[in-house]
């Protein structure tokens, strides 16, 4: 069930939020650190949805997004909660929500 809910939810997320990319929640991410001012400092998702509210933010702000493949074994298997996937969707609606709102606008 968790590779299922794993898949849907990427595509949720990727329809809601980051369309074309394909894992937001791979905890590597890089800045410079001007982006990494301006994006963090409008960050207001702790927790699971973090990742998906910064990739937003740096959408919405003009910032290059570019994956690079990264090798990841995790050891024993996923550690993910059951109820991380339903945090995670309660977490997507509201960075949807703030985004049509126009809260992730740049500041000038």
């Amino acid at each position: 069930y968790k590779v299922v809910l794993s898949r849907l939810s990427n595509l949720l997320i990727q329809f809601m939020v980051a369309p074309g990319i394909h894992d937001t929640q791979m905890g590597f991410k890089l800045f410079t650190g001007t982006a990494a001012k301006d994006i963090f400092s409008q960050v207001t998702i702790p927790g699971w949805g973090f990742d998906m509210e910064v990739l937003t933010i740096a959408r919405r702000h003009g910032y290059k997004i570019k994956e690079v493949g990264v090798l990841w074994r995790e050891r024993g298997g996923s550690h993910v909660p059951l109820g991380a996937y339903l945090q995670s969707l309660v977490d997507l609606l509201k960075i949807k929500l703030n985004a049509l709102a126009g809260k992730y606008r740049k500041k000038k």
